[in-house]
């Protein structure tokens, strides 16, 4: 898939998300805890705490919403994007999870966006995700 083609799928899956996008977070942090379930002593223990979802779901979507606006130059989210990293390093997420963390955006975006999470735009949100890591 070209660059201009993935852009314009996740722009245009990110705009017929507008009505649902708040359930995105809580769908996110449902198959985090789901995929990462409660383990002593890793710090990863937070993602299974309901209320942590809640705090950080908007910064989940503000998050998203920078990425998608500025889908079509990316460089200017590399600073943000390594702050996210040195977020999720404080609970020990290591780069192995990120995969999985990852799956899990997809797999919520796949939830809210029900029949219109096609093969392309799936394509297109995993090329973008990857192309953040």
């Amino acid at each position: 898939m070209d660059r201009t083609t993935m852009n314009k799928l996740v722009q245009e899956s990110w705009d017929k998300l507008s009505p649902v996008k708040d359930r995105i977070p809580e769908l996110f942090f449902r198959k985090v805890r789901a995929t990462y379930p409660l383990r002593e002593p890793s710090r990863l223990v937070v993602f299974n705490d309901p209320i942590f979802g809640r705090e950080h779901g908007d910064e989940l979507l503000k998050l998203l919403d920078t990425v998608v606006a500025n889908i079509n130059e990316l460089f200017p989210l590399v600073e943000q994007v390594e702050e996210l990293a040195r977020w999720l390093a404080r609970f020990q997420v290591k780069e192995g999870i990120l995969d999985g963390m990852s799956e899990c955006l997809t797999s919520s975006l796949k939830a809210a966006l029900e029949s219109e999470y096609t093969p392309q735009v799936r394509e297109a949100w995993e090329k973008l995700v990857g192309m953040l890591r």
